[in-house]
């Protein structure tokens, strides 16, 4: 979701939205912002207030309902609109990622703590590579933005489910 984000949401403010692109750019400025003070703020969560995997859920959910919303704007939103929502937007979708590593971290064994958050990490990128392609094939072959913010936002609700299900340590 954060590089769907980070490589749309300008283009389509701009394209399909009719924004300037310093006023675009202020969008993804504001999401990116709000996702560096997310890391400090859902870390500080994680730690003191909700459990690391309850959080992510959330998270993902919320992820998912700013998906949602990005999908729904039109010309006729105000601009101060949109750009509450990119801050929100940019606070879940770019701030997760400390929480992520710590519980990863946290599940493995202290001896693979290291090759756990490496091999996730693996993973995670990869999904930072296939993530804007799959956007922008959506997009590319429906002709909708909204489309791909939609299936991105469902994709994000399925993880952000499973997050939900007991935690399970595999046996040593």
């Amino acid at each position: 979701m954060q590089s769907a984000l980070g490589s749309y949401l300008v283009v389509y403010l701009h394209e399909r939205i009719g924004y300037g692109l310093g006023t675009a750019g202020l969008a993804l400025s504001m999401a990116m912002a709000a996702g560096i003070a997310g890391r400090l703020f859902w870390g500080v969560a994680a730690d003191r207030f909700v459990h690391p995997r309850r959080l992510l859920a959330l998270l993902g959910f919320a992820m998912s309902i700013a998906a949602w919303l990005t999908a729904m704007i039109t010309p006729a939103w105000e601009t101060p609109v949109v750009l509450t929502l990119s801050l929100a937007f940019g606070l879940c979708a770019v701030g997760w990622n400390g929480v992520y590593l710590a519980e990863v971290a946290r599940i493995a064994a202290t001896s693979d703590a290291a090759a756990a958050t490496g091999a996730s990490l693996a993973l995670t990128y990869a999904g930072v590579v296939a993530m804007p392609l799959l956007f922008w094939a959506i997009v590319h072959g429906s002709g909708s933005y909204a489309a791909a913010y939609i299936v991105a936002g469902m994709l994000t609700l399925w993880r952000a489910a499973a997050l939900l299900r007991p935690e399970t340590v595999p046996a040593t």
